[in-house]
């Protein structure tokens, strides 16, 4: 059965591979930052409070894309299953210097599973996007299924993922807009932070934006343990 695992793990990471590749081909490009800092307080065992600010950039890093703030609050059930809740504020830049203001509320629900020295999870979140001045809301289903490899005795961690986003819209249900893709490696800096840093490639509907927008992103969390004896 574990080489069995390792078999199905080694083809979940050729086919994000595949995939990653062919997505960026035969589509304008666009390059932009997005760094990330944030703070995630363990409020008690296995119940993490995270905060957080995001700024992303667009027009080959020229113009700002929006600025957001989140909030975010997790738990893990066991080591196979987390669930979480979050808010995420995000003024967007709609061009011309006009920024619009967004209000996101999300839940997910993280499975991993353990094989080797790698770990598969899939990742349901459903997020629900409210833009000032519009009366409907955006609700999307984005489904992240990511492989991890946990190298032995380093302090990085290379993954590699891809998350089609399922529109929930009357209008356009069921339909994909959006499909993300991810390359990249956690760092480990210590008992108390962690430091992530990605490319992200952002694969758009090209009926209405065909351009490929591809992000540098640079996330820093540290940790707060929560002080309690264990």
């Amino acid at each position: 059965m574990s080489n069995l695992g390792k078999i199905f793990s080694f083809s979940i990471l050729c086919l994000l591979l595949e995939s990653f590749s062919l997505s960026a081909q035969n589509q304008i490009h666009d390059f932009g930052l997005w760094p990330t800092l944030g703070i995630r307080y363990e409020a008690f065992r296995n119940f993490d409070i995270t905060l957080a600010t995001e700024m992303g950039t667009k027009m080959h890093s020229s113009e700002i894309d929006d600025v957001r703030g989140d909030i975010f609050f997790d738990y893990t059930i066991c080591r196979y299953l987390k669930v979480g809740l979050g808010y995420v504020y995000m003024p967007t830049n709609m061009g011309d210097g006009v920024y619009v203001n967004k209000h996101r509320w999300l839940g997910h629900v993280t499975g991993k599973w353990p094989v080797g020295i790698t770990t598969l999870s899939l990742r349901e979140r459903f997020q629900e996007t409210y833009t000032v001045g519009k009366s409907e809301p955006k609700r999307l289903l984005r489904n992240r299924l990511q492989c991890e490899v946990d190298i032995p005795e380093s302090k990085f961690s290379p993954f590699i993922s891809i998350e089609p986003h399922l529109s929930l819209n009357r209008a356009t249900l069921w339909e994909i807009p959006q499909i993300r893709y991810s390359l990249g490696s956690g760092i480990s800096l210590g008992r108390h932070s962690l430091s992530i840093y990605y490319w992200g490639f952002q694969n758009t509907d090209t009926s209405t934006d065909p351009i490929f927008h591809h992000y540098l992103c640079m996330d820093y969390f540290y940790r707060i343990p929560s002080g309690k004896k264990r």
